[in-house]
């Protein structure tokens, strides 16, 4: 059940819904992001393999980084620009995380975001396919193991909020 509560929180892959009341099954379910990474990299290596007979790699690159943003929802980017509005705000703690929970995008986050898929797009479209399949399988699981390693080592910023969920 844990790690299909992992699949339901980082991807859009149609599950069923688990419903669940104890805060333990959340954060047993962080264990498996690596595993929910290595199917989600999987996922993407079939795409490529799939295309790559009948269409040219810069299609496959856009693609490739549009498949990944469906699969998540976008929920790493919605991160990384929550992140850039608060951090470009050179503000106060307390505003800084204010301008991150908000919902309405800011200018900052706008180009960070474009110059990162354009980075992203870049990458995997230079990328030959003999090792492209490593970048997506060791991007996808990294990303996500990641986080357990920012659990473990860096304090939670806010007395509340989603975050507090996975914390024991």
């Amino acid at each position: 059940m844990n790690f299909l509560i992992a699949i339901q929180f980082l991807t859009r892959i149609p599950i069923p819904n688990i419903e669940f009341t104890e805060k333990h099954n959340f954060i047993n379910s962080v264990k498996y992001y690596p595993l929910v990474g290595f199917a989600i990299g999987m996922i993407l290596i079939a795409l490529m393999n799939l295309l790559s007979f009948t269409l040219p790699s810069l299609v496959i690159a856009v693609v490739i980084l549009v498949a990944n943003i469906m699969l998540t929802g976008g929920l790493h980017l919605d991160g990384f620009m929550d992140t850039i509005d608060g951090v470009m705000a050179a503000r106060d703690k307390e505003r800084t995380l204010e301008i991150m929970k908000d919902s309405r995008v800011g200018a900052h986050s706008v180009w960070a975001v474009i110059c990162l898929l354009l980075l992203k797009f870049a990458l995997i479209a230079t990328l030959p396919n003999h090792i492209m399949w490593i970048a997506l399988l060791t991007m996808a699981v990294i990303s996500r193991l990641n986080v357990l390693f920012s659990m473990v080592y860096w304090p939670y910023a806010r007395a509340e909020g989603l975050g507090k969920l996975f914390l024991s």
